[in-house]
């Protein structure tokens, strides 16, 4: 007959020790899941282990497996120590109200799920504060698995806003790049515009911001789950927040060539766009700015030699934003017989 010993954590927790392995129960159902344990610290890590705010952290500053892997450990635990080694640990976990720091996040987030799931009224309060702790704190690690398994889905976007405002610039640099990878593209717009919110001077942050505006505005369009209309009411919509941002920029103190080159951005949103006027006469001020600027001379060219065999919307544009450019400009573009 199998050895059995059971503890029970609380009403909704209990842990029994089923053979060499140690099983968590969950309101009396099998709870499967990775379990990870950091037992049998040698005494010369305790010092450089002061500083670690959570399991997660000391897992990678311990270079452990997340699996158990017990051959790396200084010396074997027989299962009966292993099992009152979770007993213990889940036990402080319930008694910090559920910290995630307390044990590692492969478990204490999906536990924490299945418990709030089945009422207990402790996770349910607390399991939405746990994930956007985890958010704020900068660890990559912790981030990428919460992103991964999907638990900033269990936030409103009002809720991740909250999180933003708590968070500082630093760590929220480190949640950028993994929101967009992704594909929390709500969330992560909102993390760039807080960030260009409270660095207004910083070029290269609005820039970066415009130029994702851009990307998403052609992104969206292609969208299939969207109606034409849909995709093209939104793709103005981004194209026209990039260009927005993109005339603060503008309102810093910028040499002429960076001018230019703001300027023949937002003409070539403008073209992707359709707005053909407003494109050239964006390309016309970034060439005023810095006559050697060859990106804003390609694109004027390109775009005036689509447009001359068009006769719907050359005439216009002949005469006004063609006309009026300087001679030298239509000179070098071949265009003083228009």
């Amino acid at each position: 007959m199998m050895d059995t010993k059971e503890f029970r954590v609380n009403k909704f927790i209990t842990l029994k020790l089923e053979g060499k392995d140690t099983i968590i129960y969950v309101n009396g159902e099998r709870f499967d899941q990775c379990k990870f344990l950091l037992l049998d610290v040698p005494l010369d890590e305790i010092t450089s282990l002061d500083a670690i705010e959570s399991i997660d952290e000391a897992a990678e500053k311990l270079d452990r497996s997340m699996e158990g892997n017990h051959h790396n450990m200084s010396r074997s635990i027989t299962p009966e120590e292993e099992f009152w080694g979770h007993c213990s640990n889940l036990q402080v976990w319930y008694e910090e109200n559920y910290n995630t720091n307390i044990i590692h996040s492969n478990l204490a987030f999906p536990l924490l799920k299945k418990l709030s799931e089945i009422g207990d009224p402790l996770a349910k309060r607390v399991f939405k504060e746990e994930i956007a702790k985890r958010l704020m704190n900068g660890n990559s690690t912790v981030i990428k698995f919460l992103l991964k398994e999907k638990y900033l889905n269990f936030l409103t976007i009002e809720e991740f806003e909250s999180v933003i405002l708590t968070t500082n610039i630093e760590n929220l640099k480190i949640l950028v790049p993994l929101l967009k990878k992704k594909g929390y593209y709500n969330q992560y717009f909102k993390i760039l515009e807080f960030i260009a919110e409270l660095t207004p001077q910083d070029y290269s942050i609005l820039m970066e911001l415009a130029e994702e505006y851009h990307k998403y505005s052609s992104l969206i369009f292609e969208n299939s789950k969207l109606s034409y209309k849909e995709r093209q009411i939104k793709r103005v919509e981004f194209a026209y927040k990039a260009i927005n941002i993109l005339k603060k920029a503008l309102k810093l103190k910028l040499s002429d060539d960076l001018q230019a080159v703001i300027w023949a951005k937002i003409g070539v949103i403008n073209r992707d766009i359709g707005d053909l006027p407003t494109a050239i006469d964006s390309f016309v001020k970034s060439i005023l700015l810095n006559r050697s600027y060859t990106d804003a001379w390609d694109c004027l060219k390109w775009l005036i030699e689509m447009i001359i065999p068009d006769r719907i919307c050359s005439k216009y544009i002949k005469e006004t934003y063609i006309r009026d450019m300087p001679d030298w400009i239509k000179k070098k573009l071949r265009l003083l017989f228009l």
